[in-house]
């Protein structure tokens, strides 16, 4: 019973509609393409105060990348951007130099493979 209502709360989520913007871009990212934020404040959507306050982070282009930190301190706020769950305010992260926005979602899913610790 306990994993039915799980599996319930699961497909409530997945089902959720996506709120992001999709490009209708057929561009492909670049493999090894440079990943920047620039100046990128964010806030959950309903929430007043950012998670991310001007933050700027370039990251090389075919180079791995270990994010650590506090709870609380924008680890997991920073992949869910890169992998537009959220909107990301415009020209504040780029790929391969070019706006996140200019890539189909479908592109970025493609492209980008992240391997998160879950704690149940």
């Amino acid at each position: 019973q306990r994993g039915k209502a799980a599996y319930d709360r699961l497909v409530e989520i997945y089902e959720e509609p996506i709120e992001v913007e999709d490009s209708t871009s057929n561009l492909t990212v670049p493999s090894k393409a440079d990943i920047e934020f620039r100046h990128l404040t964010f806030a959950y959507p309903g929430q007043i105060t950012p998670i991310l306050h001007q933050l700027n982070l370039h990251i090389t282009g075919g180079s791995f990348v270990g994010l650590t930190g506090p709870v609380g301190a924008g680890k997991s706020t920073l992949i869910r951007l890169l992998n537009r769950e959220y909107e990301v305010p415009k020209n504040t992260l780029l790929i391969g130099g070019k706006d996140i926005h200019e890539y189909s979602l479908q592109a970025i899913h493609q492209a980008i493979a992240c391997v998160e610790q879950l704690p149940f």
